[in-house]
């Protein structure tokens, strides 16, 4: 069953709502109150679909500038089909899940300390986001686009009225390359037709890592492990010759197998080089982020955010790719 539409009315607020876990242990452990969004829930997209985005908002902590002025920003996650809540929980939100998966501490680093800070689980069968059915989602990044102005908008609608006079900016990492532009444009392009009060305030935007043109950043992976000494002239030649079958595949847009082969290339890679993560070249374990699973996929978290207990939440989403 779809999430009812008025989901997005479900919000959480700090100050009157608080949710106690059980630990593996059985020992309770309380989810802090102030780690609660400031409003959580499903954002309608088209309602003869009955389709929905699931968000986390969480206003800014310590702003710079008065409320009305405080910046608003949007994170979309990469994948493409991972998550918003691993950036939420594990990345940049204000609480991150401890390892026990059954516990939060305070992210010193949060961005929402400046920032009203946005979550979405998109594209649609990302995450919390169930799909009504598997075509509707979307599979290409102009489909995806035109889902995240749709879910902007219901948010607008929700939120108090200056919130769309709000400097507003879009930000993602790896995949959201991709994601990240494609929203910008049709922001762009859709403002000048639209109302004053239904215009988003479109001030910027930023991508970490992002992948946007394959077929240009593809080819230097080689070239980077190997000047930068972790891979020899003979690794440097094998690797090319994956790197090239990725870039052929992707001309002949033939999506899921040149996905496929760039995954080879990142495989062979780490292996080689025995590296945890290509983004982190002193990191000697992988990212933890398993815990954020057993967290996210209980009953009294997914209570809490105000999601479906029915989704079976996962870190990425082979359906959405």
């Amino acid at each position: 069953m779809a999430p009812p539409l008025l989901l997005l009315a479900t919000v959480l607020r700090a100050a009157t709502v608080s949710v106690t876990l059980a630990a593996a242990s059985g020992a309770a452990v309380e989810f802090p109150k102030e780690a609660l969004p400031t409003s959580s829930g499903y954002l309608p997209l088209d309602p003869s679909s009955n389709a929905s985005l699931f968000y986390a908002f969480y206003e800014a902590s310590h702003p710079l500038t008065a409320p009305a002025d405080t910046p608003l920003l949007l994170w979309l996650q990469g994948g493409p089909g991972c998550s918003g809540l691993v950036g939420n929980f594990f990345e940049l939100g204000p609480y991150l899940v401890a390892p026990d998966a059954a516990s939060l501490s305070r992210n010193p680093f949060a961005w929402n300390r400046r920032f009203g800070l946005l979550f979405l689980d998109s594209p649609l069968g990302t995450g919390l986001s169930a799909a009504p059915s598997p075509a509707t989602i979307p599979r290409d990044k102009a489909a995806v686009a035109a889902h995240v102005l749709a879910a902007l908008q219901s948010f607008f609608d929700a939120s108090p009225p200056t919130f769309r006079a709000r400097p507003f900016f879009l930000s993602g990492e790896s995949y959201a390359g991709k994601y990240v532009p494609a929203a910008g444009a049709l922001i762009l392009a859709e403002n000048p037709g639209l109302p004053a009060r239904r215009r988003v305030n479109l001030r910027g935007a930023a991508i970490g890592n992002e992948l946007t043109h394959p077929v240009a950043q593809l080819p230097t992976h080689a070239d980077s492990a190997y000047f930068t000494g972790l891979i020899n002239a003979r690794q440097r030649r094998d690797l090319e010759a994956l790197q090239a079958e990725a870039v052929v595949l992707t001309e002949l847009a033939r999506w899921r197998e040149a996905s496929d082969a760039r995954g080879r290339v990142r495989s062979w890679l780490q292996n080689a080089t025995g590296l945890a993560t290509l983004y982190d070249l002193g990191r000697q374990r992988p990212y933890a982020t398993a815990a954020v699973a057993r967290f996210v996929n209980r009953a009294e978290v997914k209570a809490a955010l105000g999601a479906r207990r029915d989704v079976a939440w996962e870190q990425c989403s082979r359906e959405a790719r």
